[in-house]
């Protein structure tokens, strides 16, 4: 399977932002569809993810699996590249949650070079060339840190608390009853909300709100769709309720948020 991953380079980008620089993040944790890549250039950057926490700066890639909640703080103004990346073969058998420190900089720095030179390109062949840098991260972090023999177990071993959060993934526009998912896995919702705390570090609420606010701010900057379409699209009430909810994580209102971010 590593020859699958690393000469057929099966390897799909499906985001590539280039942050230079940030000063502070918009939101204290996020969680991610795919396999996710914070590339440190520079600055320092406080993470914590449920299993490890930590500075990265450069020379550092913090690796975030599907659906886990990264939380994040800047430490110094930072420049970072963030990708999310899947492939045809199961990541999961070559990656691992948490940092690695990479020690040929010298070559790292020529990838986050040309990463920046491809930062906002969208085309087939800026994304084949992606895949390929990507593809060199993954060679270098595997020799440097001798990670060629994986643990296959998933990195989520609660199989209930997996169950339960790929149902969010699948449902989330939907109005979701954590209750009736409790019992219908054994628990009651007290069990269940110290499970879920536990593995993941929210509750099973905040963590619901997390998945529907990422789709929020997508459709946000993305079309001209008003806050009722947007919260009868995300799951929320209305956009009065919508708004509230934004407003008191996000720190700004919806159109705010709009307005800074549309090009």
């Amino acid at each position: 399977m590593i020859d699958n991953l690393l000469l057929r380079n099966d390897i799909t980008i499906h985001q590539h932002s280039y942050w230079n620089p940030i000063e502070e993040f918009q939101l204290s944790h996020d969680t991610y569809p795919h396999w996710s890549l914070f590339c440190i250039e520079e600055g320092e950057m406080e993470y914590k993810l449920p299993e490890t926490t930590g500075i990265a700066r450069f020379g550092d890639i913090i690796i975030c699996p599907p659906l886990y909640p990264l939380f994040r703080r800047v430490e110094k103004p930072l420049k970072f590249h963030f990708l999310q990346v899947s492939a045809e073969v199961d990541l999961n058998h070559f990656l691992q949650i948490g940092m690695y420190t990479l020690q040929n900089l010298d070559r790292l720095k020529s990838t986050y070079n040309f990463f920046a030179k491809l930062a906002f390109s969208e085309d087939k062949y800026s994304k084949q060339v992606k895949a390929h840098l990507v593809n060199d991260l993954f060679i270098q972090l595997m020799i440097e840190n001798e990670l060629f023999i994986f643990d296959e177990e998933p990195q989520i071993k609660d199989a209930i608390i997996f169950d339960i959060i790929t149902f969010v993934h699948n449902n989330f526009e939907e109005k979701i009853n954590f209750k009736q998912l409790a019992e219908k896995h054994g628990l009651n919702s007290s069990q269940l909300t110290r499970r879920f705390t536990k593995h993941i570090g929210v509750n099973p609420i905040e963590y619901l709100t997390m998945v529907r606010l990422k789709l929020v701010r997508t459709l946000l900057i993305e079309t001209s769709d008003s806050l009722d379409t947007i919260a009868e699209q995300c799951g929320f009430q209305n956009g009065f309720y919508l708004s509230r909810k934004f407003k008191q994580i996000m720190k700004m209102s919806p159109s705010e948020f709009r307005k800074v971010n549309r090009m």
